[in-house]
């Protein structure tokens, strides 16, 4: 048995197909990646790094915007972790 081979222009002609049917007729685009898990690192080490510092009132602010879009700061005994509010 022998695989199949597209020649060249075959096999452009089924990119140009497969980009118009997926981009313009069913309007797809590629999305950035999501950056979420990044952007609570920076928080969290924020919130580190003010606790560290005895500086209560910006933990608190900070602790009580995360816990506005459902995030909980859960105060490990080495470490600071997050969850999801449920």
């Amino acid at each position: 048995m022998h695989s199949a081979q597209l020649g060249r222009d075959v096999y452009d002609k089924l990119i140009q197909t497969f980009n118009v049917f997926i981009k313009e007729i069913l309007g797809l685009i590629e999305e950035k990646g999501d950056n979420q898990d990044e952007l609570l690192k920076v928080i969290i080490d924020l919130y580190s790094n003010a606790k560290s510092a005895r500086d209560y009132q910006k933990v608190d602010e900070i602790r009580a915007a995360l816990k506005g879009v459902g995030v909980i700061i859960k105060d490990m005994k080495n470490s600071v972790d997050w969850a999801y509010e449920e």
